[in-house]
């Protein structure tokens, strides 16, 4: 049984502060601006390529073990930033 990523966040309320999909076999990640209050974003060991846009809320974003290749802009409020093992060619300025 596949893991359907779009009906997990569906049922989240808005005002999460942590969403795990780490180790879920997923390729992508729908958009997390909903979540006004995310502060931990858990997402490796994946088969992720690319990233949404990240809320402005966000603390900690942890995505290795992933195919990323780019990371979007990361937000003013980011101070952990794990993602090694990834296909990265640069990072956001």
């Amino acid at each position: 049984m596949s893991f359907n990523v779009e009906e997990y966040l569906s049922k989240l309320p808005d005002n999460v502060k942590k969403i795990d999909l780490d180790y879920k076999n997923i390729t992508c990640v729908p958009d997390l601006l909903r979540f006004k209050n995310l502060q931990q974003l858990y997402i490796s060991n994946n088969k992720l390529t690319k990233l949404p846009t990240l809320p402005n809320s966000l603390v900690e974003l942890i995505c290795y073990n992933n195919k990323l290749t780019m990371l979007p802009s990361l937000p003013n409020s980011l101070t952990v930033l794990i993602c090694y093992n990834n296909q990265l060619t640069m990072l956001p300025i």
